[in-house]
């Protein structure tokens, strides 16, 4: 939900950037001394029931947090002039700032950059959500981590109908944005991120238009003219750009502009910017491709940060981004806090996993101390404080009652049902333990893999 008492909760440090939405601001949160940052919006709304509606709000409550796309983390209204502020994750720098400081970005860098980029595009897509402005200054970085921001932009896919136009910066914009009022899908995302991975590895925008026509003429430059078989599938849509007679090019392609990078970088980006949008790949796919083959240790990292992030989420407040650096290669010869972090969560679930009763209330009975157990089994041998003996004799091997003196009233078939179900018993106990040991020994092999 929201509440009203941002300015008791955080001081304001200065201003990061703004926009047509409005600012956003850098804040401490005063009971951590952790930063945030805090998006306050132009809108104002003059019911608080109406914010649950904002756009930006309801998608992102619609859907799980993902590690690479940024997070809301809580919402405030303010009591007299009701605009709403959003309260995100600090990040470092975009990638727009970071292109234009960073000298000679090695493909390695650019790659895993752009496996980031459609690692959270992959996860609004699947929940039919779509970000509709790819581009550097909405891609955020800290250290190696980078999140898709910017969210305001967020449309669910409509099933049926158009959708907004204007949307996206002119120089992502893909055709059919361009040509069409409104016609448009999940495709247009993965034709931004294809600029975008253009733009890391050469430090230039790849369609610098000056205005739509523009755009459209240097989009035909480079991937040539397309045929009237395909502009025929933006007929029915076709926006007032349709008016004007398309100059006749060749197109050279996409890979005589980058020729430094390896032929399966060259034929994914390629693919991302067909001309036809049923054409590109989706998401889910570029992941799997073989250009990615060799980023096991980014996935490693991703995978390992998505489990600190759903730890976090119950008590993120404590666990904010502070103002420190961060570090900018994935090897690292030392532990980093949050591999420490790691280690407690998986010696906590071993220890959750321990603790857990089962039916036979096994467990329970190894919490309370009251038996001694065979390590190499943990089968009962005896209780250090045993039941009258003069009721019970156990076979020590086995711990199942063989006979009593006061024996219930059963029929023969009825003794041999209740020690078939006694041996079962122990038969399950057995099972469970082993269970948790094979358990245990695996969770330990995956914290040597990562660190």
């Amino acid at each position: 939900m929201y509440s009203t008492n941002f300015d008791e909760k955080y001081v304001i440090d200065g201003k990061m950037g703004e926009g047509a939405f409005g600012c956003v601001m850098r804040c401490k949160q005063k009971a951590t001394g952790k930063w945030f940052a805090a998006k306050i919006m132009k809108a104002t709304c003059p019911d608080f029931a109406e914010v649950a509606n904002l756009k930006e709000i309801s998608i992102l409550r619609k859907i799980p947090d993902h590690l690479n796309v940024l997070c809301l983390c809580e919402t405030y209204v303010n009591r007299s002039t009701r605009q709403v502020t959003l309260v995100f994750p600090l990040m470092e720098l975009n990638l727009e700032e970071y292109i234009r400081t960073t000298d000679n970005i090695s493909e390695k860098r650019a790659k895993e950059i752009l496996y980031q980029i459609v690692n959270g595009l992959h996860h609004l897509h699947s929940y039919k959500v779509f970000h509709r402005d790819i581009k550097p200054e909405n891609i955020l970085i800290r250290g190696d981590l980078v999140v898709v921001g910017d969210l305001g932009s967020l449309q669910f896919i409509k099933s049926k109908g158009l959708h907004t136009e204007y949307i996206a910066t002119r120089w992502y914009r893909s055709p059919e944005c361009l040509l069409t009022e409104g016609y448009y899908s999940f495709e247009l995302d993965i034709w931004a991120a294809g600029c975008v991975f253009y733009e890391t590895l050469t430090r230039n925008p790849l369609f610098p238009g000056d205005s739509e026509i523009d755009q459209l003429d240097r989009i035909h430059q480079v991937l040539g003219t397309p045929k009237a078989e395909t502009l025929k599938k933006f007929e029915k849509y076709k926006s007032s750009n349709f008016t004007y007679q398309f100059k006749q090019y060749p197109g050279g392609g996409i890979d005589v502009l980058v020729p430094q990078i390896h032929e399966k970088g060259k034929k994914l980006m390629s693919e991302m910017l067909k001309y036809d949008p049923k054409r590109r790949p989706t998401a889910q796919k570029i992941l799997s491709c073989a250009y990615f083959a060799d980023l096991t240790q980014l996935k490693q990292y991703l995978e390992q940060k998505q489990v600190m992030k759903k730890l976090a989420k119950k008590n993120y407040m404590a666990g904010g981004m502070q103002k420190t650096s961060h570090p900018t290669h994935l090897l690292a010869n030392t532990k980093s806090s949050h591999q420490m972090d790691m280690s407690k969560f998986i010696q906590s679930d071993l220890n959750t996993h321990q603790t857990k009763k089962t039916k036979s209330d096994f467990f329970s009975q190894a919490r309370t101390s009251k038996y001694r157990f065979d390590q190499s089994s943990s089968i009962v041998l005896h209780p250090k404080n045993p039941p009258n003996k003069s009721k019970h004799r156990f076979d020590q091997s086995s711990s199942t009652v063989l006979h009593s003196k006061n024996p219930p009233n059963r029929s023969k078939l009825d003794r041999k049902i209740f020690l078939r179900e006694k041996i079962a018993d122990e038969e399950s106990r057995r099972k469970i333990h082993n269970e948790f040991l094979e358990r245990k020994s695996k969770i330990k092999q995956k914290l040597n893999l990562m660190f």
